[in-house]
């Protein structure tokens, strides 16, 4: 009964593994399920006929069904190369144990567990340029998946493995079977495999791409074998599964939030611990992220950077790599010779190059980040057959889109061998002429920017100074097109370098451009200084025309700062002088409520950009303010509508996240709430991924004025300290108008909360504010809400005074909805008929003035015109 036992166990482990029921093992047989059960537990045993059927359900290869009988019928302990799950496998592992822990790659390990339990996918080829980790991610799999291989899993390096017959034989040598010279050695390899289920992992098959079709014929012969491969290059056989390998993933930004989360950081820390025991990130993260960075993660020059903890700081590690690619060496001496450096790797896989694929490839490190097909023919003469091998050896990595580019620390390599090359400077030359006139070619100025950026480190690189003045010139201008100040900033920065004093036209025109940029950085000092010394340029040159534009942008400065009442001084002088001032004059008149004169103004600065569609877009967004302030609401949607299509076709989030604040803000003024509140909150969101805290602090104080205006004080207490924040940040930047809409949001809100004396405090603070500004609209608004604090403290002829100065002012601006609010107010203190009628023929205009239906009920129903009408 032992034997039998053995069988029964054997048989029900074995239908467990290949997830059979005894039921679907009787069908599949052709006995009762009873049957099947007495057998597992060794009350019967199977027929001859029936261990027959049996061996053909479980796929028992031919040569062994004999014994498996036998085995079945107990008259052998074991049939010959095929063990019970859970017993030790007749043919042993040959898998090497790794060193170290592994790290990372979890969606790889994924991908190759499913691909090795699918039974279509027979061969499988990592491929990826050296130092990617390909043969230590296939060990793993290896170790991790061997139990799923009857007969094992085994390791054959064919670093030493010079022609294709040896390749052979050394897979011979790892499953310990000796050839003899009867037959031919394939031949003799697949009748070994033939009846066998088994893993081999052959590494670095890249120097062995002639014996590709032994792999075809290797596979064909042994239907039960699986190939995992690495490789620099596919093996372009027919079934192969090709698994691209890359760098470990890291951190894009420079956000160091959860950078212990990524694989490419937790390999260095790993391997800075066996140098440095008790080395952590702490203070030297961003560092350790710059490290992964310039590596792109690749797992070998991890490896090699990280033990320079045990002398160097990760800072100056990451000095030295930027520096000098030699850096990334070691002497380790368990490392294969060909690992121990990143030029050792480079070296390897330059070697495997055609002549002419390398001197495509050193052609094509001149563009530091990518280049798509066409500047692949003209600057690199690469053919499109030439592109594709070299993608095929993993040097070049495709975006799937039609662009390509090299890992940056082969780039660096391979540019080191084009300054080999005779034919190196004028080479450089003709790329920076190609990308030069791309760049002025392309419809997109992001596009346009990143071309003149690669042009400009290869200028850098052959010290071109004259060019580089050009060259950063137009790409600051380009990036100012898409209001990209930040990265604009450097650009004319280095204008001014390479420019000389004789050229006052091009150092006036930087520095009125490096006014705007500090500008929109928040930065009003430094905005003066650009323009006071643009004007002492401009004037020093006796050029007129130069010193108009730099007056004009003195006028923005004093804007800037508050001083409303100088800025229209100096624009109204550059207007006199010729200058096109009428934008800023148009905008500084908005915001003193003189919008009947500004409104011609804003329509002439729209006509000036008519034929520059991104310069239309900001004088298009005040144009829609003083239409919403003067009731003509149709044409301000209509206006604000085209802001936005604008910035959406050439991609100017700022302008687009202000001209969506700026709808919100018209809603918000004709009473609807719920309207102004979504567009509000899609401001800034909007505002926030442009890192444009002008919309988003716009957009804030609408929040809580219509929070405040709709009595739902609770709904701002989040958003309060938010708003707060917001308005600091962008103190450089018009501060003296957000503190007054601040403080004006927040006399409102103590007005919902029943405060009623940090009401009157407040208003009283953003009424000062307003008149020292002449900022007539929030006048209006401080005395409107003081008013209300005061009746309803009962003081109801002070109140009653400051309404009837808020509604003096109101009829100034000529904004009806201005004029409705405070004249409801008003009338609900004291009666006076011609108001009332005033009122209600207001309320007509503005209803007949809005866009669409939608809006003009929600009007209809608002409480405020209820009021007025009933």
């Amino acid at each position: 009964m032992q034997r039998e036992s053995q069988f029964g166990s054997w048989l029900k482990e074995r239908r467990k593994a290949l997830d059979l029921t005894q039921a679907e093992l009787a069908s599949q047989v052709g006995c009762a399920v009873v049957t099947v059960k007495k057998i597992e537990t060794a009350v019967q045993r199977p027929s001859k006929q029936m261990a027959e059927r049996i061996a053909l359900v479980l796929a028992i290869p031919p040569a062994e069904q004999a014994a498996f009988v036998a085995f079945a019928r107990g008259v052998s302990e074991t049939p010959p190369g095929l063990l019970p799950p859970g017993t030790e496998a007749d043919s042993p592992h040959h898998l090497p144990s790794p060193p170290t822990a592994f790290v990372g790659r979890s969606r790889e390990l994924d991908q190759l567990e499913q691909l090795l339990d699918d039974p279509a996918c027979r061969l499988v080829t990592l491929v990826g340029s050296g130092g990617m980790g390909k043969t230590r991610l296939a060990l793993e799999a290896a170790h991790r998946y061997s139990d799923r291989f009857l007969h094992g899993a085994h390791f054959v390096s064919l670093e030493p493995v010079s022609s294709p017959d040896s390749l052979l034989f050394a897979v011979g040598s790892v499953l310990e079977f000796s050839f003899d010279g009867q037959q031919a050695p394939i031949d003799q390899l697949t009748n070994l495999l033939h009846d066998k289920t088994l893993l081999i992992l052959l590494d670095s098959f890249e120097h062995l791409l002639d014996a590709a079709p032994l792999i075809g014929e290797l596979l064909h012969g042994a239907p039960r074998l699986k190939l995992l491969i690495t490789s620099r290059e596919r093996l372009n056989l027919q079934g192969e599964w090709a698994l691209p390998i890359v760098g470990m993933d890291y951190p894009q930004g420079n956000d160091q939030n959860h950078v212990e989360t990524y694989s490419a950081i937790q390999l260095f820390v790993q391997a800075a611990r066996r140098a440095q025991p008790g080395f952590s990130l702490n203070s030297d993260a961003p560092a350790v992220l710059r490290i992964c960075q310039l590596v792109e993660g690749m797992p070998l020059a991890i490896e090699l950077a990280a033990p320079w903890v045990r002398l160097l700081t990760c800072l100056r590690i990451a000095e030295r790599l930027e520096a000098n690619l030699d850096f990334l060496s070691s002497s380790t001496r368990s490392v294969p010779e060909r690992h121990r450096s990143l030029r050792a790797v480079f070296d390897y896989s330059w070697s495997l190059l055609s002549s002419a694929e390398q001197t495509a490839l050193a052609r094509l490190s001149v563009f530091r980040n990518g280049f798509d097909l066409e500047a692949a023919e003209v600057v690199g003469e690469a053919s499109l057959q030439l592109i594709a091998g070299l993608a095929d050896k993993s040097l070049l990595r495709g975006d799937g889109a039609g662009r390509y580019a090299l890992h940056e620390l082969l780039r660096q390599y391979a540019s080191e061998q084009l300054a080999r090359q005779a034919f190196a400077s004028d080479h450089r030359a003709q790329a920076i002429d190609y990308l030069t006139q791309a760049a002025e070619r392309a419809v997109a100025h992001r596009q346009a920017a990143a071309l003149l950026g690669q042009a400009i480190a290869i200028a850098e690189e052959v010290g071109h100074l004259a060019l580089l003045g050009q060259l950063h010139y137009m790409r600051g201008r380009a990036l100012l097109k898409v209001s990209m100040w930040i990265e604009a900033r450097p650009d004319l920065e280095a204008v001014l370098r390479l420019t000389e004093d004789g050229d006052p036209d091009r150092r006036v025109e930087t520095l009125l451009e490096l006014s705007d940029v500090s500008f929109f950085l928040h930065d009003l000092v430094g905005q003066r200084q650009y323009t006071e010394e643009a004007l002492l340029i401009a004037e020093t040159a006796m050029r007129s025309d130069l010193a108009v534009a730099a007056m004009t942008k003195q006028g923005l400065v004093e804007t800037n700062d508050g001083k409303l009442k100088a800025a229209v001084s100096i624009y109204e002088r550059a207007i006199a002088l010729g200058g096109k001032a009428h934008y800023d004059l148009g905008r500084t008149l908005y915001w003193q409520g003189r919008y009947a004169e500004a409104l011609p103004h804003l329509r002439q600065a729209v006509e000036l950009a008519q034929d520059d569609e991104i310069a239309q877009i900001w004088p298009l967004e005040d144009l829609g303010l003083v239409l919403v302030a003067t009731g003509q609401y149709a044409e301000a949607v209509a206006v604000y509508n085209k802001a936005r299509q604008l910035s959406q076709e050439h991609q100017i989030w700022p302008a687009l996240a202000r001209s969506v604040a700026n709808l919100g803000g018209l809603h918000l003024e004709v009473f609807d709430f719920v309207g102004s509140e979504a567009l509000a909150e899609e401001a800034r969101e909007l505002a926030r991924s442009a890192d444009f805290v002008l919309a988003e602090v716009s957009a804030g104080l609408d929040l809580l004025f219509n929070f405040a205006r709709r009595r739902q004080p609770e709904r701002i207490e989040k958003l309060l300290p938010e708003v707060a924040a917001a308005v600091e940040k962008a103190g450089g930047s018009h501060g003296w108008l957000w503190k007054l809409r601040f403080a004006q949001a927040q006399a409102e809100l103590a007005l919902a909360r029943h405060e009623w004396g940090e009401a009157l405090r407040l208003a009283d603070t953003a009424i000062q504010y307003s008149q020292d500004r002449s900022r007539v609209k929030y006048e209006v608004l401080g005395l409107k809400t003081r008013g209300q604090a005061l009746v309803a403290l009962g003081r109801i002829h002070e109140a009653a005074a400051d309404l009837r100065n808020a509604l003096a002012l109101a009829r100034f601006t000529g904004d009806p909805a201005l004029f409705l609010q405070v004249a409801a107010v008003l009338l609900a203190v004291e009666d006076d008929d011609p108001l009332a009628v005033e009122a209600r023929t207001t309320v007509q205009r503005i209803n007949a003035a809005l866009p669409n239906d939608e809006m003009r009920l929600i009007f209809q129903v608002t409480e405020l015109v209820q009021q007025l009408t009933m």
